[in-house]
């Protein structure tokens, strides 16, 4: 790997070319290493659980490659793809939202670039064609214009929203056969989606447990309307989703008919701490009093590479533990019975995210496990009563430590 500088601005750092396809590389492995933990984790879960992460994580790496696609031969005066390295080591939310504002306006900007095959065509005899010495940087300009229009074509044509992951990404919605999830009168459904966090820069991924009514139409049904004002309303809640997780949980609930969320869970993804991240030639970049300024020495210590990583995550649970019929109400209203979810009122934590439950995990190299002892520790208190999960760099398997 070449010792060019990834950044200066701590922030929101743009990243050359180079620099971004190592990042990609970098990202892969961290992916495939938390999508084989959740597939061995969660293999005997009736959630699906495993498998929509394992989804979220390639729909994300996907991601990634197109803002590469995007950016690869763009103009000098176009911006170029940032990382936040201040909160998470992921990509700038406003390079996710972009992603947004292009599907929208894909329709009207692919009719104005000329056929693909047209542009391959003009490149062949640009490479072809052997230019005077006056002509030599004009040349050579028009062969980047024409590549920059190949890959915005085609970065243009890659959007999807079942294929990368947006500000909002919707996705499957389950029917769950167990009775261990169904209730009298009642069928049940598992639902998840994935957001990215404008404030903290990181990917969320959110899973569902409701049921409804069984003299309703089924929620899954094909063509079913009340589906699509389904989605209308998860996105309207999910996109200015609180840091607490109850506050979701009542909005859900006070949103739908006859539908009852009993559980939703989240797993908030990051920070990202990885030496190639933050290393100049001459110094590492960080913030004063940052986890990345305490944990990167160690990455020396063990004699780690420059592309290791600790990836920390944290998964948030609330859950309904009962149901009660709202008071006072009108004779002409439509009872609806509400969600009353647990919160532990004697547990700061559980208290500032309202969860029922929160666990966290750090993936790492096994040899910094190694290397982390007590007195390491003492400066890590967000390794306190973490889960560590170790892997080897070159295997697939995710060993949970304790």
């Amino acid at each position: 790997m070449d010792t060019k500088p990834m950044a200066t601005n701590l922030d929101d750092c743009a990243v050359d070319q180079p620099r971004y396809r190592d990042y990609l590389r970098l990202l892969e492995r961290v992916l495939r290493h938390f999508g084989k933990y959740y597939l061995d984790a969660e293999r005997d879960a009736r959630t699906r659980e495993e498998e929509s992460t394992s989804l979220y994580a390639i729909k994300f790496l996907a991601t990634i490659r197109a803002f590469r696609l995007k950016h690869l031969y763009s103009p000098m005066y176009l911006a170029q793809p940032r990382i936040d390295l201040a909160d998470s080591g992921f990509p700038s939310a406003y390079d996710i939202s972009l992603l947004n504002a292009d599907l929208a306006t894909k329709g009207e900007r692919l009719p104005k670039f000329p056929p693909i095959e047209a542009l391959q065509e003009a490149l062949l005899d640009n490479l072809m064609a052997v230019p005077s010495e006056e002509d030599e940087a004009k040349h050579e300009e028009k062969r980047r214009n024409l590549l920059w229009q190949i890959s915005e074509r085609a970065y243009l044509e890659s959007l999807d929203l079942k294929a990368q992951f947006f500000q909002f990404t919707p996705g499957k919605l389950f029917e769950i056969p167990s009775d261990e999830f169904a209730e009298e009168g009642r069928r049940a459904y598992v639902f998840s989606w994935g957001c990215y966090d404008v404030e903290t820069n990181r990917p969320c991924v959110y899973f569902m447990i409701m049921t409804q009514d069984r003299g309703e139409r089924p929620l899954h049904e094909e063509n079913n309307p009340e589906y699509a004002m389904f989605l209308e309303t998860i996105q309207a809640i999910a996109t200015r989703a609180p840091t607490n997780l109850r506050a979701i949980a009542v909005r859900l609930d006070e949103s739908f008919g006859p539908l009852y969320p009993k559980m939703l869970k989240r797993i908030c993804v990051g920070p990202l701490i990885s030496p190639m991240l933050h290393q100049t030639v001459e110094t590492i970049s960080t913030h004063k009093g940052s986890i990345e300024e305490r944990l990167l020495p160690l990455f020396d210590r063990a004699e780690l590479k420059s592309d290791d990583f600790v990836l920390l995550f944290r998964t948030e649970v609330v859950h309904s533990i009962r149901e009660e019929m709202p008071h006072h109400l009108l004779p002409f209203n439509r009872p609806k019975v509400r969600q009353i979810f647990h919160v532990p009122k004697n547990d700061h934590e559980l208290l500032k995210r309202g969860a029922s439950a929160v666990a966290h995990y750090a993936l790492l190299p096994h040899a910094l496990r190694q290397h982390l002892g007590d007195e390491d520790l003492k400066h890590l208190p967000e390794f306190s009563g973490i889960e560590y999960l170790t892997c080897q760099p070159e295997e697939e398997e995710v060993i949970n430590v304790g």
